[in-house]
């Protein structure tokens, strides 16, 4: 294309000639008949007419896309289905977005700069927190211990039952006295 543009642009330059040679041209056509003149003239305005909206043509070209441009063009552009599926991405976005007022909610439960930076200086040590986990493991030890400790009261609890029961005590022994008595008597 830009080799036909460049072939008009020669056109346009070799239709067109000086006026100063259309005046000098003019005496050396006195012997000519005035209607070939009067031909020729109007060919050359017509040609001169031609070579404008040519001129005009191609500046306005200039300015447009060619046909692979607009292909490609429009095979970038974004298609129906696409656009719709957008926006359903973008209703269910929408949609799926907290509400001013749950937003307002969730803001006021949430801690604020000042209480954070409270929070923060009061907090425990390190060293506090390593003491503090000795003494839980103290104390989980302790309780274990002392759950051992309560099993073994409770067995030799059961032990000392067992061993009353099968005892005999001093009221055994005088009603066993008593029937032997009466036995004996």
């Amino acid at each position: 294309m830009e080799a036909q543009r460049s072939h008009r642009g020669y056109l346009r330059k070799s239709v067109e000639p000086d006026p100063q040679e259309l005046l000098q041209a003019s005496k050396e056509w006195a012997n000519v008949p005035e209607i070939m003149t009067l031909s020729l003239k109007a060919f050359f305005e017509s040609m001169k007419m031609q070579s404008r909206t040519i001129r005009e043509l191609e500046e306005s070209l200039n300015g447009k896309v060619g046909r692979t441009e607009l292909s490609i063009g429009l095979a970038q552009k974004a298609s129906i289905a696409d656009v719709s599926k957008t926006m359903e991405e973008a209703a269910e976005n929408i949609q799926s977005r907290a509400l001013a007022e749950d937003v307002h909610i969730l803001m006021q439960e949430k801690v604020s700069r000042s209480e954070f930076q409270y929070a923060i200086k009061e907090k425990v040590g390190v060293g506090q927190m390593h003491l503090a986990m000795e003494r839980k493991v103290e104390a989980d030890a302790f309780t274990e211990e002392i759950k051992n400790l309560t099993q073994k009261i409770e067995n030799l609890n059961k032990l000392l039952d067992y061993q009353v029961k099968n005892t005999i005590t001093a009221n055994d022994i005088n009603e066993l006295k008593t029937e032997l008595q009466c036995k004996a008597s």
